[in-house]
């Protein structure tokens, strides 16, 4: 789960949830739960950004070791 946490504070996230997490809260506060779908397996875009160094800008730095607290 250290993988999960660098990303968290990396990416400034109060906690990352799992789309199952995500659809029993929503019915939790009483909404009507129309569609869900998780996009990771089924996007044409990484959920992440490559680590590349010819593709590395300073507003990434805190995705680095560098720019995480």
């Amino acid at each position: 789960m250290e993988a999960k946490r660098l990303i968290e504070v990396g990416n400034g996230l109060p906690g990352i949830r799992s789309t199952r997490q995500i659809d029993a809260a929503v019915k939790a506060a009483g909404l009507e739960l129309i569609e869900t779908a998780d996009l990771v397996s089924t996007s044409e875009v990484a959920w992440f950004n490559p680590i590349d160094p010819d593709t590395m800008r300073l507003e990434m730095i805190q995705t680095t070791r560098y720019g995480a607290p």
